[in-house]
């Protein structure tokens, strides 16, 4: 499983692809907001329109908002996890191994590197994967004062990722 980004991947990993204008609209859903009060980094994001959201800690360092509304069945949902985390001098190639080792214990699935991406001038790396009942994907990306935001999304099996993904991916906006 490949999620489709909304612009266009670098040739080779490591290297963020430029910025250009997206064919994604951006998620008009319930606005979110992040806080990490350490280094004053503030984001906002909205959530896709077509589910019924539960937002917890909403203004924190990390936020879970989760949706139960499917029809694939009354034990799927969808999260969304967003976190905004100071770094100590580390470069993103050692942040994404890092963070994927972290997921693959965490889903007890191996996960995949995908090439990095730029979401709003900010470069990233991407994670992504499947279990038997869910397909996951990870954007972290590092800003110029070393903080790094990272959205994870986990959806069912048969639920298209990227209508979940890319709208939310589109809408982030950091505060300057």
């Amino acid at each position: 499983m490949d999620l489709q980004p909304a612009i266009p991947t670098p040739q080779s990993p490591g290297t963020a692809t430029p910025t250009i204008a997206s064919t994604i609209a951006p998620a008009t859903g319930k606005l979110v907001a992040v806080l990490e009060e350490t280094t004053n980094t503030a984001a906002t994001l909205r959530l896709p329109k077509h589910a019924r959201w539960s937002v917890f800690d909403e203004g924190s360092s990390g936020v879970v908002c989760e949706a139960f509304d499917f029809p694939l069945g009354p034990k799927t949902f969808a999260h969304v996890r967003v976190s905004i985390v100071p770094q100590l001098g580390t470069g993103l190639d050692e942040i994404t191994e890092t963070a994927r080792d972290a997921r693959q214990t965490q889903m007890q699935t191996p996960l995949t590197i995908g090439k990095n991406r730029a979401i709003n001038s900010i470069d990233g790396y991407v994670i992504q994967g499947a279990t038997g009942r869910f397909q996951f994907y990870e954007w972290g990306g590092l800003n110029s004062k070393n903080v790094l935001t990272v959205l994870s999304f986990t959806v069912p099996r048969g639920a298209n990722l990227a209508d979940w993904a890319e709208p939310v991916l589109e809408s982030i906006r950091w505060r300057k």
